[in-house]
């Protein structure tokens, strides 16, 4: 336990200092993982939503929060 303990401030330096280097690409790259998040939406839970006798309201659902957080973007 004490040996596992002992690398967690070493990982803790080697992120602060991946962050301070990375800081311009830093954008890019959460951009890059909201459009991975939102292909799997759209790929895997968007149709198992949308798939059977509910699928009414999952394109409620999905129509409910998209206006949600549209309203929230603007609102921000």
């Amino acid at each position: 336990a004490l040996a596992t303990g002992l690398v967690e401030p070493v990982g803790g330096l080697f992120g602060a200092l991946a962050g301070t280097l990375a800081g311009a690409a830093l954008p890019l790259v959460l951009a890059a993982a909201a459009g991975a998040m939102t292909w799997v939406v759209v790929h895997e839970l968007a149709p198992a939503a949308l798939r059977g006798a509910r699928g009414k309201a999952g394109a409620a659902g999905l129509a409910c929060g998209f206006a949600a957080m549209s309203v929230l973007a603007v609102a921000a």
